[in-house]
């Protein structure tokens, strides 16, 4: 428990120094600003990419077993019918 105690004991260290920083450097906080809403925009970016793949992947699963459901029914009537004429 003390080292956690710790490590956010200096992380409140840590962002009043940055506040001051920043607050101090509008430059710096419209930098920061911006990286924050470039980083949103990537989050949701990737995101919807993830979506996307896991349509693909869903699709690929229906159209392999579909596939698969035909070759059986294909071997099935090959194998079933051969002799039939």
């Amino acid at each position: 428990m003390d080292f956690q105690r710790e490590v956010l004991d200096r992380m409140i260290v840590l962002e009043t120094k940055m506040d001051v920083v920043i607050s101090g450097c509008p430059t710096c906080k419209a930098k920061v600003d911006a990286s924050e809403i470039a980083l949103t925009k990537t989050i949701e970016s990737t995101k919807a990419a993830h979506h996307r793949i896991d349509e693909v992947y869903k699709t690929a699963g229906y159209i392999s077993a579909g596939i698969g459901l035909i070759l059986q029914v294909i071997a099935f009537a090959v194998q079933n019918f051969k002799g039939v004429h």
